[in-house]
C-alpha cells in the first residue's frame, strides 16, 4: 500500500514541521515500506523563489509601468482637482 503524507503551507520556513518526519520514520520501522512524505509549504516556496516565477513577475510589471508611464496627475492633463472638502 502505497502512502503518502502531505504537509500543508501554513508554516514559517524558519521552523521546520518535524512531526511527518517523525511518524514516516515509525511508519518504516513498522514495516510500512512505500511511505513518503511532501512538504507543500517548501514546494510552494521553491515555486515562488523559482527564477521563472521572477522572470514571469518582472515582465508583468514592465508591462504594466508601460501602461501607466502616460499617466498624470489632474492638473497636469488639464483637468481641475477635485475638492475633498464637503459641504
Amino acid at each position: 500500500m502505497k502512502t503518502v503524507l502531505l504537509f500543508p503551507p501554513t508554516w514559517h520556513p524558519s521552523q521546520p514541521y518535524l512531526s511527518l518526519p517523525s511518524l514516516v520514520g515509525f511508519l518504516k520501522q513498522a514495516g510500512v515500506s512505500d511511505v513518503t512524505q511532501r512538504d507543500l509549504g517548501i514546494e510552494v516556496l521553491e515555486q515562488f523563489l523559482s527564477q521563472d516565477t521572477g522572470r514571469e513577475t518582472y515582465e508583468r510589471m514592465r508591462r504594466r509601468s508601460r501602461r501607466w508611464s502616460g499617466w498624470a496627475p489632474r492638473e497636469k492633463r488639464g483637468l481641475r482637482a477635485r475638492s475633498t472638502s464637503r459641504v
